[in-house]
């Protein structure tokens, strides 16, 4: 996994993960049949073997033609060392993007749908800015928070956590707002029950105690 992200490349992600996926996970299917064949080259091309393989002739032939089969043997050791070097850094990218993927799956969803809006969705600027006006939000708090979800994104990406740790510490959240949203609503219909039972039908809560105080004097 990368050590640093910059705001560009999470945009990119955002826009475009599953293609960057399929593209590392095809390059990283050549380069398997690339490191078999160099392998298998290698095998074939041993000091031992390229003595075997040269056979009689002069003593200076034989050294030149030694000198070739050990150029060779190098070359197709530095091959073999550079498709294990492209691998390792396809298969960081990849932990990268599917961190950052990760990391955004656990914004806020207030931050999360501006995101989602401008780089996943692709949409205009223009036009998420004329969506959020109509839900009441303005061109300020929505610059606002799009910057706000790429930070808590980057910090979520640097943390300690795992991405299990993360994704875990998102259902957590979203279990308990929704166990609250429960109590609330629970709260509210008893209210509106006891505010019922105090106030006969027609009449107020006020209009019950001066009824209650006449039939008192009475």
């Amino acid at each position: 996994m990368w050590d640093v992200i910059t705001d560009e490349y999470i945009k990119t992600v955002l826009r475009d993960r599953q293609g960057l996926l399929t593209a590392i996970h095809d390059r990283l299917l050549e380069l398997y049949h690339e490191m078999d064949n160099s392998d298998e080259a290698i095998k074939s091309a041993t000091f031992g073997s390229a003595h075997e393989n040269i056979g009689g002739g002069r003593s200076s032939d034989q050294k030149d033609l030694t000198d070739i089969m050990l150029r060779h043997f190098q070359l197709l050791r530095a091959q073999s060392m550079e498709i294990r070097v492209e691998m390792n850094r396809l298969v960081e990218e990849q932990e990268t993007i599917n961190r950052i993927w990760c990391c955004y799956s656990a914004l806020n969803i207030d931050d999360k749908r501006i995101l989602s809006d401008l780089y996943v969705k692709d949409l205009p600027y223009k036009e998420v800015e004329c969506d959020a006006k109509k839900r009441g939000v303005s061109s300020t708090t929505l610059e606002r928070r799009r910057k706000t979800g790429l930070q808590e994104l980057r910090k979520l990406y640097n943390s300690d956590m795992t991405n299990v740790d993360i994704i875990s510490n998102t259902q957590r959240k979203a279990k308990e707002a929704k166990k609250k949203s429960r109590t609330v609503s629970k709260s509210g219909y008893r209210q509106i029950s006891l505010d019922m039972l105090l106030k006969p039908e027609g009449g107020s809560s006020s209009d019950l105690d001066m009824d209650m105080l006449k039939n008192q004097r009475k």
